[in-house]
């Protein structure tokens, strides 16, 4: 658990219950959005791989931009700084890193990881369960992901599609979740 749940930071900081679990096995990974996960394992200086998808800033821009003007100044004061300590604290080790794709890779190395310790391994998929029909339909564009995070920016999407249509093409979009209030007003 964390100390102040306002301050994210400290849901990474070690403890000494953290430290007790930890020190019980030998081998670790840490599977997260970002390296901040691993931290724990960083002070416990036994070997251990990460698998992530991103650096803390690249995770937090469009959820910061989106923040309240109190709590985006909180945040880019006090926790955004405290967090990228910890990441090039735990970037600087000898970890081993597993990417989920090499822009991911690229930019944990320039944010001060050392490239040797660096693989791009993709999110993997079972391809027996999702796979294309053997007739793939025409006219149709799909999109599975949070329609609320900025970083997928469904309105560029809506937008192509609305030129696309403009055009003469018969196309269909099927978006997954539940559409925003922007995007409804898009559509």
């Amino acid at each position: 658990g964390c100390y102040l749940p306002e301050l994210e930071f400290t849901y990474y900081l070690p403890s000494d219950r953290w430290r007790q679990v930890l020190s019980k096995f030998d081998r670790h990974i840490a599977v997260g959005g970002t390296v901040l996960v691993s931290n724990l394992l960083a002070d416990i200086a036994k070997p251990f791989l990460v698998w992530c998808a991103s650096t803390m800033i690249d995770d937090r821009f469009h959820r910061r931009a989106a923040m309240p003007i109190a709590r985006r100044l909180i945040d880019t004061v006090l926790i955004g700084p405290v967090q990228r300590i910890l990441e090039k604290r735990v970037l600087g080790g000898r970890t081993q890193f597993m990417t989920v794709s090499n822009y991911t890779r690229d930019s944990l190395i320039a944010a001060g990881g050392d490239q040797l310790n660096f693989s791009t391994v993709p999110v993997p998929v079972d391809t027996r369960t999702f796979s294309p029909p053997q007739v793939v339909p025409t006219g149709i564009i799909g999109f599975a992901g949070r329609t609320d995070d900025p970083r997928k920016n469904i309105p560029l999407l809506l937008r192509a599609m609305r030129i696309l249509l403009q055009r003469g093409e018969s196309l269909s979009l099927t978006l997954t979740g539940s559409p925003t209030s922007e995007i409804s007003s898009e559509i």
